[in-house]
């Protein structure tokens, strides 16, 4: 059995002393003097327990004369000191309240740049904007017609006869003009193309008898019937109508509308009265040519 021993340090005791009702006799030694160390061993460990617990909790009462000096020790360890072995741990307690919302924190320092992101979905459509201010005047423009003229004939007063094959139809009233396409002097056929460029060519002829009509151009070497400019009909009593591109070469070149020198048959009879009132001279039928320089 594990001996457990109880030093009483320091103390006189002379007599008996008692603890909690229980009184243990120790005797005087006659050996020792009284300004040493006093000591008394218990070989009872229930003992040993007993007296600890009653020198911590309860009153030591002494009976008779005899003083007690010195300090209570278990191995070495003053008694007020000995601490017993710690208990089984305690079951973990409730969640307390949540406590007050701490100050506002100092301002973080800025972070570094992130990655580009992923291009998004499409938004949806915005509404419609307000009216955006008028802009500023454009720069003046080329004029889409340069140059222009106009000339016309009334029937039946103007070609009476017929046209022969290789001949041109005359056109012998000025219509509006900017002065710059004019006539050959002296000639009601003949329609001077002073400058190089573009024209568009437009003309109309009512013709009693089947047969065609064709563009000729004198660039200073003759007439050249320009075959992609050439209408007509089998049939009499029809409007031909001509409306065609040309592209002159020369300065001053002259225009004309012409029955085609191959034509079959070889006149052409240009009709005197259609529909309207008949054959009254007040109403008149026409015959035009119009002339524009694009280029």
């Amino acid at each position: 059995m594990l001996q457990k021993t109880i030093v009483l340090l320091s103390f006189l005791l002379f007599s008996s002393f008692s603890y909690s009702g229980k009184q243990v006799k120790r005797k005087h030694s006659h050996s020792s003097h009284h300004s040493k160390k006093k000591s008394a061993s218990f070989q009872s460990i229930e003992a040993c327990k007993a007296i600890i617990e009653t020198l911590k909790t309860k009153k030591l009462t002494v009976e008779g004369d005899a003083n007690i000096k010195g300090t209570l020790t278990v191995n070495c360890v003053p008694i007020d000191q000995i601490v017993g072995l710690p208990g089984p741990k305690g079951c973990p307690g409730t969640q307390g309240p949540q406590g007050p919302k701490g100050d506002k924190g100092d301002k973080g320092d800025k972070g570094d740049k992130g990655d580009k992101g992923d291009k998004g979905d499409k938004g949806d459509k915005g509404d419609k904007g307000d009216k955006g201010d008028k802009g500023d005047k454009g720069d003046a423009g080329t004029n889409g017609i340069l140059n222009y003229a106009s000339f016309y004939a009334l029937m039946p007063y103007d070609n009476p006869e017929d046209i022969p094959a290789g001949s041109a139809v005359a056109f012998p009233h000025d219509g509006p003009n900017n002065n710059v396409i004019t006539r050959l002097p002296d000639s009601n056929v003949d329609f001077i193309l002073p400058n190089i460029g573009t024209y568009e060519i437009t003309f109309q002829v009512y013709v009693g008898v089947g047969g065609q009509l064709i563009l000729g151009l004198d660039s200073g070497d003759g007439v050249e019937e320009l075959l992609p400019t050439t209408v007509g009909s089998k049939n009499g009593n029809s409007q031909f109508v001509g409306i065609s591109l040309i592209t002159t070469t020369a300065p001053n070149s002259v225009l004309s509308v012409r029955n085609p020198a191959t034509a079959n048959p070889p006149a052409l009879k240009i009709t005197e009265y259609a529909g309207g009132l008949g054959s009254n001279p007040e109403h008149p039928i026409a015959a035009t040519l119009v002339i524009k320089q694009l280029a």
